[in-house]
């Protein structure tokens, strides 16, 4: 991987699906999304991508995104 990979700007996983940007920035169930990411998801479903905070509760849910 990219040294470029590593930033704390990015989230955990980036996709394009279908032609649509989508960002996915995982957490544990207790885990909580620092401000920056919370920025950074905002500004990417502002933009006409999908941006999603993802906790394993949500997965079934997320599946059907």
């Amino acid at each position: 991987m990219g040294r470029w990979l590593s930033k704390k700007w990015y989230s955990d996983l980036i996709c394009c699906i279908n032609g649509v940007f989508v960002a996915i920035e995982l957490k544990s169930e207790i885990g909580n999304p620092t401000e920056l990411q919370k920025m950074n998801i905002k500004n990417i479903n502002s933009a006409g991508g999908i941006g999603v905070i993802l906790y394993p509760s949500g997965f079934e849910t997320f599946k059907n995104l």
